[in-house]
Formats: structure tokens, sequence, C-alpha cells
């Protein structure tokens, strides 16, 4: 570890230190156990653990017997994971009681990006929101069946299709796992999309790779500028092309999907 990463560490640790003592709420008895990080350093040890493990973590933190339920806190925030069948059952069963939408909006500021007044428009009317994260699902949910769902299917076979028929030309050998990553990129970004897909430009589709693929960078929401500069970078580039696809108008042959969420 450079002297950078340590000098940051350790300014980090301490951070966390002075926010969990003197800020933060204690954990309550009545929520799910806390486990401990798997990587050693006070206060930011799951931190840490999220940004070199990414989504394996949760399973890491769980241990060899997890609990069915437990909560690892980073500090600003802290997710339950569910490690049961029957107990993911019961959530499930339970969606008029459990709320996802403070998920949605999390994700929303966290993963997307979205800030101020745009993140007050997606937040439940409950805090003081607009509600439209609730309404967007509720628009797009009949889309994602019958012909709104066949017409992305067809679209999503189609490209699969041409792209399997020019392996016929292809007599040198090829990374199989980027051809793969290409072909469903296109095929199901072309469904969502149609014709003025964004992410037929090389650039942004690796873009959002660079962004998928270091996702829990930006997760903690902190300091996001430091350690998730990556996808931050990538997340920016995809914004701006997607600016431009919605201000040209959504094309004819974008998916209903697509339609619902533009009105």
């Amino acid at each position: 570890m450079g002297s950078l990463e340590v000098v940051v560490t350790l300014a980090l640790a301490l951070l966390g230190y002075i926010l969990s003592e003197h800020f933060l709420p204690k954990h309550d008895p009545r929520e799910p156990p806390l486990v401990k990080s798997v990587i050693k350093v006070p206060f930011i040890g799951h931190l840490l653990g999220m940004l070199r493990y990414g989504h394996r973590y949760y399973a890491k933190a769980g241990g060899e017997d997890p609990p069915p339920i437990f909560t690892i806190d980073m500090l600003l925030t802290k997710t339950n994971i569910v490690t049961t069948l029957k107990l993911m059952q019961s959530v499930q069963r339970n969606s008029k009681t459990l709320s996802f939408d403070p998920l949605l909006t999390s994700t929303a500021e966290r993963v997307i990006g979205v800030r101020g007044e745009g993140l007050k428009i997606l937040k439940e009317k409950a805090i003081g929101g607009h509600g439209v994260n609730a309404s967007m699902v509720q628009a797009m949910l009949p889309t994602l069946l019958g012909d709104g769902l066949d017409k992305m299917n067809k679209t999503m076979i189609a490209f699969v299709k041409l792209s399997i028929d020019d392996l016929v030309n292809e007599h040198e050998p090829f990374d199989l796992y980027a051809w793969i990553r290409h072909a469903v990129t296109i095929a199901s970004t072309d469904a969502v999309y149609g014709s003025q897909n964004p992410y037929r430009d090389p650039e942004i589709e690796q873009a959002f790779w660079d962004w998928d693929t270091n996702i829990v960078a930006l997760m903690p929401n902190i300091l996001q500028s430091i350690i998730a500069r990556k996808p931050l970078l990538a997340r920016e580039k995809i914004v701006e092309r997607m600016k431009i696809y919605f201000k040209s108008g959504v094309p004819a042959d974008a998916s209903e999907m697509t339609k619902s969420r533009w009105k």
C-alpha cells in the first residue's frame, strides 16, 4: 500500500470513529445482528471490503454459517442481507408492509448520481418528495408484458442471430467473453432504445462496463471522486449521451418501456 493510500485509510478511520461515537445512531437491538468486517480496520472495514471484493463481500461478511438475516454497518448507511429462502419469501409476501421506495431513492442518489431537486422529485411522498419513482415503476410494469415484451425479445433475438451468423467469416481465435458481452449489451440496449441506441457507440458501451464492474465503489457515497473515480467518470459519459438521446426525442422504434418512462 502506497503512502497516499495509508493516509487516506487513516483519515477515513478517524472520520469513521468521530461519526460513530458522536453523530450516528447506535445499533438498535431489534435490528438484525451486526457482523464484523472481513478487513480488520476499525470503523471502515466494511467499506474497504466492499471496495476490494465487490458484491462478493456480502457472502464473505456472513461467514461460513451466516444468520438468516444480518446487518452490514458502513457508518452512513446500513445494509440488511437475507440469506435464507424462507425469509426471502416472507419479505416478498410483505411488500405492502416493507417499502422498497427508499431503496430506489438510495440507488438513484448513490449509483445513478441524482442530486438536489431531481432527487426530491423521485423521493416517496411520505418524506416530502413527489413520488415519481413509484409512478415510474407503475408506468413501466404494463410495458414489460404482452406486446411490449414480445417486441423487445424479437429485437434482441434478431441482433444475436446476426452476431452468430457473422462468426461464419471469423477464422482467427477471438475472445469469447468479449464477444458475448458485446452481443448481449447491444442486443438488450437496442431492444430498449431503438435505432438511436447510445450504446452502439463503442466509447459509451465501454463506459457502461467501466461503471457496471465498479458500481460497488459508488454505493458507500463517500469520497466518490477518490475511491470511485473510474465508475464516476464513466457515469458522466453515459449521462451526457443520454441527455442527447432524450432531447432528440425518443425514436419511434424504441421500446414501450422507454416511451412510458419518457412520458
